[in-house]
């Protein structure tokens, strides 16, 4: 069984990673977080929080992100889809042909 680990996010960023992190570790929207942290910041007068946020910012490791050949077998693959104009195929038949 793999250890759960507490990373910075490497995809719900808005200042450090470090909110969306610990969003993605409970599994819960990181706008929660961010709004609770946000009341908590209000509340204490924003230096203990934000001196807290840049400790756990320094401290917590960013996540790991996986190349393409990284990627376990036994995980379903996923097909990227091609977003990009196929001008250049026009173009490239008319030479070919």
């Amino acid at each position: 069984m793999e250890k759960k680990r507490l990373y910075r996010s490497s995809t719900n960023i808005m200042v450090g990673g470090v909110l969306g992190g610990i969003a993605e570790y409970f599994d819960q929207d990181p706008t929660i977080w961010r709004i609770g942290f946000l009341i908590l910041l209000i509340a204490t007068g924003l230096m203990p929080g934000i001196l807290v946020y840049l400790i756990v910012w320094v401290v917590t490791p960013v996540a790991p992100t996986y190349s393409y050949t990284e990627v376990k077998h036994d995980e379903p693959a996923t097909e990227t889809q091609n977003t990009e104009p196929e001008a250049h195929s026009d173009a490239h038949n008319e030479a070919g042909t």
